[in-house]
């Protein structure tokens, strides 16, 4: 399919026919990609959506981290009453 590129302020545009997007499941937001000669424009994944195939393919063991700052100690932290509390691992 042949578009016309358009000037946008300083950027350039096209029109993207409503059913183009429909058929390849693009939403209002999408990841575009720049290649050699190439530009492609692809439905948006969530940024967590293969979290859960990622785990189930490498589960956790006893012995890896489960504090964000990759500590196996829990961190002490301050309520905002000043008292010292520990977090809990999970």
């Amino acid at each position: 399919m042949n578009v016309v590129i358009r000037d946008i302020g300083n950027s350039k545009g096209i029109i993207i026919p409503n059913y183009a997007l429909k058929v390849a499941g693009i939403g209002r937001v999408a990841d575009l990609q720049v290649k050699k000669d190439c530009i492609v424009l692809k439905a948006a994944k969530h940024p967590q959506a293969d979290w859960v195939e990622a785990i189930h393919r490498d589960p956790p063991t006893n012995t890896e981290p489960v504090f964000l700052d990759g500590s196996m100690m829990p961190r002490p932290w301050k309520n905002g009453n000043g008292e010292t509390h520990t977090s809990q691992a999970f």
